[in-house]
């Protein structure tokens, strides 16, 4: 800059800024908000096309900040540059910005207000306005409920399985995080509230609000023995299952069990893979 160009231009930011006649005076001369305004004309002195005010009022008194606010909106409506105004207080970024971005990451689920809408502000006397609804869909939990005949048996840190009503066959995993230590009544029944983390999944895309069955893994086996628990006889503290006797006929073998799915059941000592298994002796009632 010439240095003409220099004077006329520290002359126009003084009086622009209400500064006229203090244009020889020290920093230390100066009121706290007066400073804060030569730090703000300093910044505008190159003519930028973007201004940065990051806690720009942060230094000074609420009474002197409800000026500079006031001030700035002013200011910006005369120069009409393009400002990013950094704040933690919230009051303040209602005041002097006509559009407010969040320092946060997420998916948009909702967005409740838009451009011309009324808003309420939060305060401690009021909710104010819910302008949209946003979520990490990197984590998403799922939420539901287990029997009181069944809450015993689980535990946090175990496996889940989800089946996912609209994608059944992707294979979506998880882990159980939360049981509740309260139950509620719903439909004369006794449940639990759980929550379950799920695992990030590949090839598929899940959507909040899906509906889902989940199946804890409380145990489990892999390639091992199992029959047809139906064809087992629970009696006396023993398991017993009837194969062919060197005669033909059916005799009783004690077996050693283990897991149960409720239709399957494994057998971990007693018989070998290819064994013949007959079903089960019918009770004097049933051949009856």
């Amino acid at each position: 800059w010439r240095r003409a160009d220099l004077t006329g231009r520290v002359e126009e930011l003084l009086k622009l800024f209400g500064l006229d006649g203090l244009g020889k005076r020290y920093p230390h001369q100066l009121s706290g908000g007066q400073r804060q305004r030569v730090a703000i004309a300093r910044a505008l002195a190159p003519k930028p096309s973007v201004l940065l005010l990051d806690e720009p009022f942060g230094a000074v008194d609420a009474k002197i900040r409800q000026e500079l606010r006031d001030w700035l909106v002013h200011l910006h409506d005369e120069l009409n540059v393009t400002t990013l105004f950094v704040t933690h207080d919230q009051e303040e970024a209602m005041e002097v910005s006509n559009r407010i971005v969040a320092p946060a990451t997420g998916t948009i689920l909702t967005l409740d207000v838009h451009p011309g809408d009324s808003v309420v502000p939060l305060t401690s006397y009021q909710a104010g306005t819910a302008l949209l609804t946003m979520a990490d869909m990197s984590s998403l939990i799922f939420r539901g409920t287990v029997d009181e005949v069944d809450v015993g048996k689980l535990a946090t840190g175990l496996p889940v399985r989800f089946t996912v009503g609209a994608i059944p066959q992707a294979g979506v995993t998880g882990t159980l995080r939360r049981i509740s230590p309260k139950a509620r009544k719903q439909d004369s029944a006794t449940l639990f509230d759980i929550e379950a983390e799920i695992a990030p999944s590949t090839g598929n895309v899940l959507r909040a609000g899906y509906s889902a069955n989940a199946r804890v893994v409380i145990a489990q086996a892999d390639s091992v023995l199992v029959l047809p628990e139906r064809v087992v006889k629970f009696a006396d503290g023993k398991a017993t299952v009837r194969i062919a006797g060197k005669d033909g006929k059916p005799v009783s073998k004690d077996v050693t069990t283990g897991l149960s799915d409720g239709l399957t059941i494994e057998i971990k000592d007693g018989l070998a893979l290819n064994d013949a298994v007959l079903e089960a002796d019918k009770s004097p009632l049933d051949r009856k």
